[in-house]
């Protein structure tokens, strides 16, 4: 009975295993500014800080193609009106995302931070979670004008 126990749980989680496999599809490409922000950027004086609000629109490509929306709130570790890239910074938003996954329509909302340095290297993670399921590792220097990502989203 238990040899049945054990090789009916091994066989389980390898029939799972795989099916979590093939159910998951690496992403990656890049997104750039398709334009000014549409609202702010706003900028409130946070004590040695500063804290700037904006939306700003996206071009996605690679295996994700289409549009975001992202609403920033970015607290700079330096004072309101320092040129941008002076000061680390620390980004968390909110968006959505419209266009097409491996080819397929799709559309979904999702959570984005980031730890920006002084000087522009971003390091950050997109989280899907509303029709969408995925998470998305961002990487780049936020002054050339485009970022890189790279992670899964579950096959629509």
């Amino acid at each position: 009975m238990t040899r049945y126990l054990l090789l009916s749980s091994i066989l389980f989680l390898l029939i799972f295993s795989a099916s979590k496999l093939n159910s998951d599809i690496e992403v990656k490409g890049t997104f750039k500014p398709s334009g000014p922000p549409t609202e702010g950027p706003v900028r409130l004086n946070a004590g040695t800080g500063c804290i700037i609000e904006l939306k700003q629109p996206y071009t996605i490509a690679g295996t994700l193609s289409g549009s975001l929306e992202i609403d920033y709130r970015i607290l700079v570790k330096g004072p309101c009106g320092a040129p941008m890239g002076t000061y680390d910074e620390t980004w968390i938003a909110y968006g959505s995302f419209t266009g097409n996954i491996d080819g397929n329509s799709k559309s979904g909302k999702f959570t984005y931070t980031a730890n920006v340095k002084a000087g522009g290297e971003v390091f950050g993670t997109i989280i899907f979670g509303q029709g969408i399921n995925g998470e998305l590792k961002v990487e780049g220097k936020f002054s050339d004008g485009i970022l890189s990502y790279k992670g899964w989203i579950t096959k629509p």
